[in-house]
């Protein structure tokens, strides 16, 4: 209670002082704007203030973050450790310290139910194991140069599964160098539970060729038992800058992930251990040593090229994943007691899984006001497995999972300087493939179907978005817009993610279908500081849920089933849901030395149609986030930086192994959190021989050493204490 008081005073004096500091410098803010400020205006509301770099840039369509001026209070170890610094963002990992698969929902949505992409492709997997669509871990920092995130279905150059929005990350554009002496910045880090990030990357050029080195080594012992993790990241680019003002580039990463799997710790465990933090979620013991294997390699190809007949680029990439989860098990049984066993054997699941897409798109500048997008983009996907319990031993053949392409238009007009209209059109055409064949029993799964079960989903999407911008009607009203999204939902792949046995549940339902309206006010208060305020509601028609815990025609040895209904309503579609959100977002200098953010979300999720399914849906996620922090040059070159995040509280339902290849759908609640971070930052020296902005960073997480939980219940990581150093050469 003392610490939410303290929260609410801060952000107390926070809103106060902004109009105090506004009315008190108003003589002087023309001056100000004229000397200090310059206010840019390309249609939508953007400030920049030449002094430095800006970190965040608020317009109606999107929140762009620069990677490069974007202060945290750690070392981010991937993309993921800035995105949790957004209301929008609701993070669900089960540790700070050991990256993993999906840890952020967007919107209260899942990763099935928004977009992430690379350069406007597409981030797109099969799934094993729930989503598993992105491993942020696996995506170097050094590459990406920024993050855009859109709210909302409203643009028709992205997937239909983005009912949520979209995080698009931008890489680097290849640039000249002035000399053949390369760019090398190095950056260590070290963190309480012995964890290590250390990053190095190269980058330099020869004419118009252009090259990109990078390399990253994480290690931590993790907060919970059996919990450590190794990741070795490897990244090179090269590029050539074509004289018409394009460029070829090609981005290779290969990633080897090693990571322990939490294990049960309980008092009423036989080897139950003090040392580490209490968890009863985890199914497996510690002599099991569950393990996971991972080896990822990413290829990237663009080129872009300037005509008269518009801005063409095309882009392909292709991603492939080798997987190996191991534990030991009771030999000859596979049975998994809480005493080790005598005899034991290392059990494995084996898994490959590859994707490939591309992109072709020409942006066509028909006016000074019109600006026409037209494009075609495809994903597919391809995933095999293999078990190797010596009880059962099987082989899934490769087979594709999913054939999506689609072809878009999106046509932008300022029919008067104040007013953009962006309307767009997307037409999808989706297969897809359901595993359908239980290699133990030798039998199908559904009776009657195929192997592969075949699913065909097509639609037309329209989009539509419109921004005013109110500056000619009063003096009141400068530097603010209004903007009004209107878009059709439909998305063909939420249920498409296998379930943990890879089976055909999702075979039965139907694509999500509706619509989506998002009413947006951005405003420029005083100086540098903005606003953006975002009102959202959609209305998702056969919303896919889980329905196992309610299902009548799972197949079990209790439980004979009709043939050819079965799974039938393992997954179902709700008659509709209903969605508001309320997100808010603030920036900016409350003087030239300290700056601030402030982010709030509201969120509220209603089922229309009476499932109980359904109603446990929609209560599982927490209404209320907030986001702030300060930013203050205590001198020149020392910075000091307090971050605060609250959540409020929610459920995660999650699929728990409760025996070898048995699982169960848990719902595990999830209390309120307050946590505080800190970290002071001094630059060193700007320039001292070859080395170039040399500074240290130490910092201090969870800095009350709040007690909570995240995803499945796990404690998070209580009190750390780390140190960084960087510099350029």
């Amino acid at each position: 209670m003392k610490k939410l008081r303290m929260v609410v005073i801060l952000m107390g004096l926070v809103m106060f002082a902004i109009p105090q500091l506004g009315l008190a410098d108003e003589a002087s803010d023309k001056q100000a704007e004229n000397k200090e400020d310059k206010v840019l205006k390309a249609g939508e509301i953007q400030v920049t203030a030449p002094r430095e770099k800006e970190d965040i840039v608020l317009s109606p369509t999107v929140t762009t973050i620069d990677i490069e001026a974007y202060d945290v209070t750690g070392t981010p170890q991937n993309i993921e450790d800035i995105l949790k610094d957004q209301a929008i963002i609701d993070f669900r990992g089960q540790s700070d310290l050991v990256p993993g698969y999906d840890s952020i929902y967007m919107r209260g949505f899942d990763p099935m139910r928004f977009a992430v992409g690379v350069d406007g492709l597409s981030i797109q997997r099969p799934g094993v194991w729930g989503n598993s669509q992105v491993n942020y871990a696996t995506l170097p920092l050094w590459r990406i140069e920024k993050i855009e995130i859109m709210p909302g279905p409203h643009s028709a150059l992205y997937s239909g599964k983005s009912e949520g929005g979209t995080i698009n990350l931008k890489t680097k554009t290849p640039k000249k160098y002035e000399s053949l002496k390369p760019d090398l910045k190095v950056t260590s880090s070290f963190r309480s539970y012995n964890t290590r990030n250390h990053n190095l990357n190269v980058e330099g050029g020869a004419g118009a060729f252009v090259y990109g080195i990078g390399y990253q080594n994480y290690h931590t012992d993790g907060y919970l038992r059996n919990n450590e993790t190794d990741i070795d990241n490897y990244n090179g680019s090269v590029g050539y800058i074509l004289s018409s003002g394009g460029y070829i580039n090609l981005d290779v990463t290969h990633t080897d992930m090693l990571s322990e799997n939490t294990v049960k710790n309980a008092p009423s465990c036989v080897d139950y251990d003090p040392s580490y933090p209490e968890t009863t979620a985890p199914s497996y013991y510690p002599w099991q040593d569950r393990e996971y294997d991972r080896d990822e390699d990413s290829y990237r190809f663009t080129y872009t090229q300037p005509t008269p007949i518009g801005n063409w680029t095309l882009s392909a990439y292709y991603e492939e994943q080798d997987w190996d989860w191991s534990w030991f098990s009771e030999k000859g049984t596979g049975k998994t007691p809480e005493v080790r066993p005598s005899e034991i054997q290392r059990s494995h699941y084996y898994l490959n899984q590859s994707q490939a897409g591309g992109r072709i798109q020409d942006e066509i500048k028909l006016t000074e006001n019109q600006i026409l997008t037209v494009g075609f983009d495809t994903v597919q996907m391809w995933r095999e497995g293999f078990k190797s319990w010596e009880e059962y031993g099987y082989y899934m053949r490769d087979h594709k999972r999913s054939d999506q392409k689609a072809g878009y238009l999106q046509y932008e007009w300022n029919i008067i300087p104040r007013l953009r209209l962006t309307p767009g059109l997307r037409y999808e055409y989706v297969d897809l493939w359901f595993h359908n064949y239980d290699y133990q029993n030798k039998k199908t799964y559904i009776t009657g179907e195929d192997i592969y079960i075949k699913r065909h989903r097509d639609q037309f999407v329209p989009k539509f978005f419109s921004t005013y911008e109110l500056d000619d009607l009063s003096d009141v009203l400068r530097d603010t817009s209004v903007s009004l999204g209107v878009s059709k939902i439909w998305n063909p792949i939420p249920h498409c993610m296998p379930c943990p046995q890879d089976r055909p549940h999702g075979a039965w339902v139907k694509p999500e279908h509706g619509i989506g309206y998002d009413f947006i006010i951005t405003r420029r208060l005083w100086k540098d500081i903005k606003l953006k305020l975002d009102y959202s509601y959609s209305e998702i028609k056969d919303y896919v849920t889980n329905n196992s815990k309610y299902a009548k025609y799972t197949p079990s040895a209790k439980n004979t089933v009709t043939p050819g209904l079965e799974f039938s309503d393992y997954k179902i579609n709700l008659e509709k849901v209903c969605r508001h959100g309320v997100e808010l977002e603030l920036n900016g200098h409350l003087l030239n030395n300290l700056s601030f953010y402030l982010n709030y979300s509201f969120l509220e999720l209603k089922n229309r149609g009476g499932e109980l399914s359904g109603d446990e849906e929609v209560d599982e996620h927490a209404k209320h986030r907030v986001n702030a922090g300060l930013r203050y040059n205590l001198f020149r070159d020392t910075l000091l930086m307090l971050d605060y995040k609250f959540q409020d509280k929610q459920i995660q339902r999650v699929y728990e192994e409760v025996a070898t290849d048995e699982y169960v759908l848990e719902s595990v609640p999830m209390s309120a959190y307050h946590v505080f971070d800190f970290a002071v930052e001094q630059t060193l020296f700007k320039k001292l021989g070859f080395v170039k902005d040399m500074s240290l960073k130490f910092y201090v997480n969870n800095l009350f050493d709040e007690e909570y939980e995240n995803s499945r219940g796990y404690p998070m990581t209580d009190r750390t204490i780390g140190g960084a150093i960087s510099f350029r050469y």
